[in-house]
């Protein structure tokens, strides 16, 4: 993947987290994220014009904080299952953004149902050593990105 794409991908997300999540990120070497005690990864996959999927690992501090924002409550109020909902929608509003950002506007795509689960030490290992990963640091806390498309 080129760098240019991979610019896209960092910048698309670091606005969608700024409006979506009311997330503040900056641009990351990938070897500085730390791997988290607890890690969510959400993934999106899709087809139509082209087909491929969206993979985003976060801490679950940080997915705590991006839920509490995007449902408008307390952190107090946010149980499991609307942590991963909220993680899940911000994966889809992630892909269909990237999509959109780095295809022609005339292409068509079906975005599946957001998959979300804890993620394994493999999970974040595979993540960091692959070259078409992006890191964003949210004050500390690292998100890792990688988006595919054939």
């Amino acid at each position: 993947m080129s760098l240019e794409i991979l610019e896209s991908i960092s910048s698309v997300s670091m606005s969608v987290l700024e409006k979506y999540a009311f997330v503040f990120a900056d641009a990351a070497e990938v070897a500085e994220a730390v791997e988290p005690a607890n890690v969510l990864l959400a993934n999106v996959a899709f087809g139509g014009a082209a087909t491929g999927e969206l993979q985003v690992a976060m801490p679950m501090e940080l997915a705590a904080e991006i839920a509490s924002n995007v449902l408008g409550s307390d952190p107090s109020e946010v149980t499991p299952l609307l942590l991963k909902d909220a993680v899940g929608e911000l994966a889809n509003v992630l892909c269909g953004n990237m999509l959109k950002a780095l295809t022609a506007p005339d292409k068509i795509f079906d975005l599946q149902p957001p998959a979300v689960s804890a993620a394994s030490q493999a999970d974040w290992k595979a993540l960091i050593s692959s070259s078409q990963t992006v890191a964003l640091d949210c004050d500390g806390q690292f998100v890792l990105l990688q988006f595919t498309c054939k």
